[in-house]
């Protein structure tokens, strides 16, 4: 449970997300600090390193186990946001570049973050 993949840029800001794969896109797409535990079901107890940020964000699978780590995961960080791709597009990040929609990806990430 403490392994963490991590993508740095050094920006102020950093995503939260469930999958290796879906961690790799967000910072490749959009060049923010990116973090991935190993599932929706596992995360870290320790996670004092992202105090270090002034915006976090968690962007899980808007499935039930999705919404449910995303809900554990905001009540252990307190002051991170939420983000949910619509069912329409896709459960996850990679459900979108599949579909070459990257550009909703960077929009929905950069304005969750402001």
């Amino acid at each position: 449970s403490s392994d963490v993949w991590k993508w740095k840029s050094h920006t102020s800001a950093c995503v939260i997300t469930k999958s290796y794969k879906d961690a790799y896109l967000v910072n490749k797409i959009t060049g923010i600090d990116t973090y991935a535990f190993q599932s929706e079901g596992i995360i870290p107890k320790d996670l004092s390193f992202l105090s270090q940020y002034n915006t976090k964000l968690i962007v899980y699978d808007n499935d039930k186990a999705g919404i449910e780590g995303s809900n554990i995961l905001k009540q252990q960080l307190g002051s991170a946001k939420q983000m949910f791709y619509p069912k329409q597009l896709g459960k996850d990040t990679d459900d979108l570049v599949v579909k070459n929609l990257d550009n909703i990806v960077y929009n929905m990430i950069n304005t969750a973050i402001q």
